[in-house]
């Protein structure tokens, strides 16, 4: 159901916004149709993938039982409380840290539209020029962003989070163990 979802909404983005620009844009009426076919299905395709994932992982987490389960929720509620103790600079840190190419990816994309707008009222250029030039602005700013990002990163200290939940398992597993034991060995009445 993810994926159906995913593919219904990326089609209810991609088919709108195609008839706008055919509207709207002489140069994308220009086209060919399997070029806006190809726009189309690069904004299709995605939303039916990552939301398809997203719908796997949900149905997964329902799938833990017992020990794992709890293990989990544990692990959940902690994750939790050091999030709510975090100060905003901190939780926009985590956040990019956590998410560091969908931020580089999003500003890439955020680049190209803001240069392409920037770039498309020179009355001189040709359309290929304008995308060439687009494109060249857009990697200069995002190998900066790289290189900002690898400076901000570098000088950090790298606390490393070794998970020993496995521990706590082996802990709770032995009590359930004994406990059953002393239910067996107990004297009935």
């Amino acid at each position: 159901m993810g994926g159906v979802k995913g593919f219904v909404g990326g089609l209810a983005f991609a088919v709108p916004a195609s008839l706008i620009a055919q509207r709207r844009w002489p140069y994308y009426r220009s086209l060919p149709p399997n070029l806006k076919t190809f726009a189309g299905i690069a904004v299709v395709v995605p939303a039916f993938i990552i939301c398809a994932e997203r719908a796997h992982l949900k149905f997964e987490k329902t799938q833990w039982t017992g020990t794992g389960k709890v293990e989990l929720d544990t692990l959940a509620a902690r994750a939790q409380a050091r999030w709510d103790n975090m100060s905003t600079t901190q939780k926009m840190s985590d956040f990019a840290s956590r998410h560091q190419f969908s931020l580089l990816s999003g500003t890439w994309a955020a680049s190209m539209l803001g240069v392409y707008g920037w770039l498309s009222r020179d009355p001189l250029a040709t359309p290929f020029q304008k995308i060439t030039q687009t494109r060249v602005w857009a990697q200069g700013m995002t190998l900066g962003i790289l290189v900002s990002a690898a400076l901000l990163t570098h000088g950090r200290k790298r606390v490393e989070h070794h998970d020993h939940s496995w521990l706590d398992i082996i802990e709770e597993e032995e009590a359930e163990a004994k406990q059953k034991k002393l239910l067996q060995n107990a004297p009935k009445a």
